[in-house]
């Protein structure tokens, strides 16, 4: 019996003029910290893992964050749905919520901010006299230095 490595995550064994291959698996002791995990294989072939960044929102207004975390947001407010922690592409996304009736502890986004880089995105639903509208404006502000 013979071994030998092919590649940084692939070993061949030649057995009575048999050859095999063997990946190797992704370690349990390098897989990160997310809910979303998967192990996912690069171009050589390598076993590593990767998080995927998925959060999702529905209802009146009912959010699942980046970290499985579930919140409800009923009241007439923004709030920071992405923020970086390091900044990178000073990336932030902002939710404005109205509070549909006053009676009522029910709302909906009425808009949404996307800043990165130094660019906004402003998306918004306007609402009168508390009635919805399926009216959907998307504004671009470019900011160039």
């Amino acid at each position: 019996m013979e071994t030998w490595k092919v590649s940084n995550c692939k070993n061949a064994t030649c057995i009575d003029n048999n050859v095999t291959y063997t990946m190797k698996t992704c370690s349990e002791s390098t897989k990160p910290n997310c809910v979303f995990v998967r192990s996912v294989s690069d171009s050589d072939g390598c076993c590593t893992w990767q998080c995927q960044c998925k959060c999702q929102g529905w209802g009146d207004p009912h959010y699942i964050t980046f970290d499985g975390v579930r919140y409800t947001f009923l009241e007439d407010c923004t709030y920071i749905l992405v923020e970086e922690r390091v900044k990178q592409h000073n990336l932030t996304i902002l939710l404005d919520n109205y509070q549909f009736n006053r009676g009522n502890p029910a709302s909906f986004v009425r808009g949404l901010v996307v800043n990165y880089n130094g660019n906004a995105v402003n998306m918004s639903i306007p609402a009168t006299l508390g009635r919805r509208q399926n009216i959907i404006t998307v504004q671009f502000l470019l900011i160039t230095n």
